[in-house]
């Protein structure tokens, strides 16, 4: 029988699988550029970034003792870390996740009246 992975290092598989979807609508997102979905791959986005943070925060803090290390300990961690981020980058978060819809929202407006403005001077036409 194979021993879980302590959450830190590898991960486990729902909360993998949970960030290839995250990752997945991002991509979605940014291709499309679909208001609803990417404001959502943003939001995923930062949520990602903040459970990220809280791991590496969780890791800088000295071990009390208080509670001994145990696998569940990890795992019970690391979805608390997971959830917190999710709620958090849901309700405006650390702000990362509406800076990045308007930029990403800039620049995709501009590639789009950058590639109409190349299609009018293809076709001899000017407004």
């Amino acid at each position: 029988m194979k021993p879980l992975a302590l959450a830190g290092e590898t991960g486990f598989s729902a909360m993998d699988a949970k960030m290839d979807a995250r990752t997945e609508r991002i991509r979605k997102g940014l291709e499309q550029g679909q208001d609803k979905e990417l404001r959502r791959a943003c939001q995923d986005f930062e949520a990602m970034f903040i459970y990220k943070l809280l791991q590496q925060m969780r890791r800088a803090v000295p071990k009390s003792g208080l509670f001994p290390d145990s696998h569940q300990k990890e795992m019970y961690q690391s979805m608390f870390d997971m959830e917190v981020s999710e709620q958090m980058a849901r309700a405006k978060g650390i702000g990362l996740a509406d800076r990045l819809y308007e930029d990403i929202s800039r620049n995709l407006n501009q590639d789009k009246s950058h590639d109409d403005n190349r299609g009018e001077l293809k076709n001899g036409t000017r407004r």
